[in-house]
């Protein structure tokens, strides 16, 4: 029987132990391609198979993650986005990437801690963002590869174009009620 704590301490700590365990004992990948960080950039390489060629074959180029366990403790299959770094560059690479995601991170903060939204309380794209898309794919890159996964060309394009949009409707909306309002109120203030 395994407590709440055990089973929380088991699911946070995977991911190390099964990163430690790659390093010390490296396998084989069995999918390997000449694609350019095939392991590190797949979700990006799946959308365009799936645009381009019509694939309808998912994760083709996700590495190969074995179910681990330690003792009796199961710790399944989670690696940290470290092992597909690992895997496409090396050690040396992995430096890089890291820099990257935080160099990312950091561009779209500033670009929140400076917006327009702190004095006038209207939204901007690097805000809503930033705020949406960002921490969840932060967060969820020490269980996996979500910040690169998450982070692909289309999508964020859509993404983008649909929030612009989005926030064009709702700020227009809120001026033409602001707008309404003023002038219900100046009405009655006369009568």
């Amino acid at each position: 029987d395994y407590t709440v704590s055990m089973m929380f301490s088991i699911y946070c700590g995977a991911e190390i132990k099964n990163l430690d365990d790659y390093i010390q004992h490296p396998f084989k990948q069995g999918n390997e391609t000449d694609k350019f960080a095939q392991y590190t950039l797949c979700g990006m390489y799946d959308k365009i198979d799936q645009r381009l060629y019509n694939s309808k074959e998912s994760w083709k180029y996700d590495p190969d993650l074995r179910f681990n366990n330690y003792g009796t403790y199961p710790l399944g299959n989670v690696y940290t986005t470290y092992f597909n770094n690992i895997l496409d560059f090396g050690y040396w690479g992995t430096i890089f990437w890291v820099c990257f995601m935080s160099l990312t991170t950091s561009f779209f903060y500033k670009k929140v801690v400076t917006s327009t939204f702190w004095n006038t309380g209207n939204l901007d794209l690097w805000m809503v963002y930033f705020c949406s898309y960002m921490p969840a794919a932060c967060f969820l890159s020490f269980f996996s590869n979500k910040f690169f996964e998450r982070i692909t060309i289309s999508g964020t394009i859509r993404s983008l174009i649909i929030w612009y949009i989005l926030i064009l409707f709702f700020q227009g909306s809120r001026n033409l009620y602001n707008k309404h309002f003023r002038n219900n109120k100046i009405l009655f203030s006369t009568l």
